[in-house]
């Protein structure tokens, strides 16, 4: 037999045989003041801005630059195939260990890499966090329903996780959120991101420390 002409780490099939030491070999961690952020800064931040072009950029503190970006983001967890980074999730200290932002560079390698990132982060219960739009989408594809409800709030943990933090409010019927993912009616919630309302679910554990 010749060989096959696709590989079998170009698969998304995160379950076939030695997919995972294949990912855990190119795990790169990055706490706090780790040095390889100044390499790896500039191929990570540019990531992140195509990625999150589409919802019009990405903001908040720790996201003006590579720069900003090490000093403000404590934990990167990358991916790495040959010399170019494929995946990357950024992590704060909020209460725990949260995603504040995740990304790939559209490659079959990155998408994999990322949904492994995910699938450990909930079942080794190291991180929450909060999902919506193409996030959302893309963890429900690979992940389940099933999965994302067990590892959900639903809507009245939520309110009091936030009470004496800032206002949260129940999504209409007819938000595009509640109309894609009906599944979590009971579990959709709206805060404030800077002068708008969005449409998130929170999954993942509060409380895990970065280290």
């Amino acid at each position: 037999m010749g060989k096959p002409a696709i590989p079998f780490f170009v698969c998304i099939n995160t379950s076939m045989p030695g997919f995972r030491e294949y990912l855990q070999e190119r795990f790169i961690n990055l706490v706090h003041n780790d040095p390889r952020k100044s390499e790896y800064g500039p191929e990570v931040f540019s990531m992140l801005q195509k990625t999150y072009e589409k919802l019009g950029g990405i903001h908040g503190t720790g996201f003006r630059d590579p720069e900003d970006m090490a000093a403000n983001i404590p934990m990167w967890k990358l991916v790495k195939r040959g010399n170019r980074i494929v995946t990357a999730v950024l992590y704060k200290d909020k209460e725990g260990r949260k995603v504040v932002a995740s990304a790939t560079d559209g490659s079959d390698e990155g998408k994999a890499g990322l949904i492994e990132i995910f699938r450990d982060d909930l079942r080794l219960q190291r991180s929450y966090g909060e999902r919506s739009s193409m996030s959302l989408s893309f963890t429900k594809k690979n992940l389940g329903v099933d999965t994302l409800k067990a590892n959900s709030l639903t809507y009245d943990q939520v309110a009091a996780y936030f009470k004496d933090k800032e206002e949260v409010r129940r999504p209409t019927e007819d938000d595009p959120e509640m109309v894609r993912h009906p599944e979590f009616a009971d579990r959709f919630y709206q805060r404030k991101v800077g002068d708008h309302w969005h449409t998130k679910l929170m999954i993942g554990k509060h409380g895990q420390k970065i280290t």
